[in-house]
């Protein structure tokens, strides 16, 4: 916020937001716009606000908030400080009713001048207009917003990048763009690894009678039936359920106590966490670039 005289004889004062008594007013630069305010509700919801206009006035300086001598607001529009006053002034028993464009906005107001409030009720029913999770990426990172980074990032990661339209990159940024490129390769490699390759048998399970049997059988169904779900084109499974797969799949003539030995040793080995492993390396690696916490 600046302080500025110049030109104050073309703004034109709001037809609704023209407070007389306890006033503050702020000018819309982009608008030359006038919001007089009550200063006194103003703090009331603003530690920051309230903490600025404790400081005295140096004596030489000319008075700031007035008509004549208004509080700049540089890069906010007429309309961003209406959605916050809106909200403001609204009574709690008939909520105002705001769409994206609004709550945004109020969003973006109530972050600068740190409202919790309103940041608080512009975050609730923004999560309940289903926004895209490029849109919600883009949101939760403009405004600092952890749990929708996270969010997004699981939505995103789950999705191939050739589903992908041009505005959806653009919300989502080059650099997360390059986390999830590189992620959803490794994923891929990891995942024809694991689906071409069975794992091995250990010799003679529990002194199996007819191990060379038992041995064909996994890796014959392994490769039609587990590889075709890890890889299939369009159904691939999360490798977290290959478990649960692989166990309700039949291997006729393989003994069940060997099967049960091939699974624990699968489990054992963790490889089929490595999906869930990569996608939260990568989320912790967005989180990092743009400096958020990663311990809260």
């Amino acid at each position: 916020m600046s302080v500025s005289a110049e030109e104050h004889s073309v703004n034109k004062s709001h037809e609704v937001y023209n407070w007389t008594s306890r006033s503050l007013t702020f000018r819309v630069q982009v608008e030359n716009v006038l919001f007089t305010v009550d200063l006194g509700v103003l703090q009331e919801y603003s530690e920051v606000l309230r903490a600025i206009f404790s400081i005295p006035p140096a004596g030489s300086l000319p008075v700031q908030g007035t008509k004549e001598n208004p509080i700049d607001l540089h890069g906010v529009l007429k309309s961003e400080m209406e959605a916050f006053l809106d909200w403001q002034t609204h009574l709690a028993w008939t909520p105002v009713t705001m769409g994206e464009a609004k709550l945004v906005a109020l969003l973006k107001i109530s972050d600068m001048w740190q409202i919790h409030g309103a940041t608080k009720w512009a975050m609730h029913h923004i999560e309940q207009l289903g926004l895209s999770a490029p849109r919600m990426m883009q949101l939760g990172l403009k405004f600092r917003i952890k749990k929708w980074v996270t969010d997004s990032m699981s939505t995103l990661l789950a999705t191939p990048l050739h589903d992908y339209e041009l505005h959806d990159m653009e919300m989502i940024g080059l650099p997360v763009l390059y986390v999830l490129m590189r992620t959803q390769s490794a994923v891929t490699r990891e995942r024809k690894r694991l689906a071409t390759y069975p794992p091995p048998l250990d010799d003679a399970y529990n002194n199996c009678t007819n191990h060379t049997m038992c041995c064909r059988v996994w890796r014959d169904v392994w490769l039609k039936n587990i590889t075709r779900s890890i890889i299939h084109p369009r159904d691939e499974i999360p490798l977290k359920e290959c478990i649960g797969l692989i166990e309700r799949t039949v291997f006729p003539g393989m003994l069940e106590h060997c099967k049960a030995a091939a699974i624990a040793k699968i489990i054992l080995c963790g490889n089929f966490n490595a999906e869930m492993v990569l996608h939260s390396s990568a989320t912790a690696r967005v989180l990092g670039m743009f400096g958020f916490a990663l311990d809260d």
